[in-house]
């Protein structure tokens, strides 16, 4: 059914999960393990020109969490917001409508994608969203566990860059199922080439995930409750649906939203602390430095 609608000119948004895996698992227990999901749709999406890697990506620029501290005070237990790689927080790079000017988008448990297919082929394709440049890969199967949280990364094994998470996929589609034989499939009416069309792939599904509050409250889409912050995730998809259904208009008047960037924690990491003597003790100097020159005119002033 999904085949023939793209055959029909139809045009899909996908957010795929490649890796099973859950963040409130690791809450329960200390290891979860990280598994392939067969969706049973990368045949499909081979015809389309994507592959979804069976992979987890962390990222230096991750999100924070709240790991218990092991401390307790007045019976309450104490925690303390960690960097987890595996929640990369992404930067739009690319000048498109879909994500010109769009702030950073959170992610949890982000897979990459690979555009395959021929070069002949006439699909235009677009890389939309992509990771730092310092990024790690994990294959799948894995385990996974909170303790990875008390370790500082080695920026060494952080050594990839710019790893594809969405893609947009643009022009003429050929159908899964063009090599059917046998009586019924006249009657199916399959159609083996599609109009022009267009679809979008984003390898996290949880990218359009709200989180709960107390009392079952929902957030918006976006917003994350720990750290207080919200994120451009509503927007992307806005975005996208406008470009999926030619809504141009509505994109440009969208995409002049103020766009936050995020810090470089490998260069915080790397550069501590000459920014802490830039910030501490250079200010003190300029201020001794001044000090000494205004006693130094008031003395040749009034030494007489």
């Amino acid at each position: 059914m999904l085949d023939q609608f793209v055959m029909r000119g139809g045009k899909l948004l996908w957010y795929v999960d490649p890796v099973m895996a859950d963040i409130d698992s690791m809450y329960n227990s200390p290891e979860m393990p990280c598994l392939p999901q067969n969706l049973n749709l990368e045949d499909m999406f081979f015809r389309y020109g994507v592959r979804f890697n069976t992979n987890l990506l962390q990222d230096i620029n991750a999100l924070s969490i709240p790991v218990s501290s092991g401390e307790n005070v007045a019976g309450q237990a104490q925690y303390k917001m960690i960097p987890f790689y595996y929640f990369p927080v992404i930067t739009p790079f690319i000048d498109h409508p879909i994500v010109k000017n769009l702030s950073w988008l959170k992610t949890e448990f982000v897979s990459s994608i690979d555009t395959v297919g021929t070069a002949n082929s006439n699909l235009k394709k677009t890389i939309l969203l992509t990771s730092s440049q310092t990024t790690k890969v994990i294959n799948t199967p894995a385990i996974i566990s909170l303790e990875v949280l008390k370790k500082r990364a080695d920026l060494r094994q952080f050594n990839k860059q710019y790893l594809p998470i969405s893609v947009l996929v643009e022009g003429e589609f050929t159908s899964l199922y063009t090599d059917l034989q046998g009586e019924n499939v006249a009657q199916l009416n399959v159609i083996h080439k599609s109009k022009p069309t267009k679809m979008i792939f984003v390898a996290d599904g949880d990218m359009i995930k709200n989180q709960f509050g107390k009392d079952n409250f929902i957030y918006p889409l976006g917003y994350d409750k720990h750290t207080a912050t919200a994120f451009a995730n509503r927007n992307f998809l806005l975005n996208a649906v406008n470009y999926l259904c030619d809504d141009e208009d509505i994109l440009q008047v969208r995409s002049k939203d103020f766009k936050m960037r995020v810090l470089d924690k490998n260069k915080i990491l790397k550069n501590r602390v000459f920014w802490q003597v830039i910030n501490l003790v250079l200010p003190l100097l300029l201020i001794a430095i001044m000090g000494v020159i205004l006693l130094t005119m008031r003395y040749f002033k009034y030494k007489k």
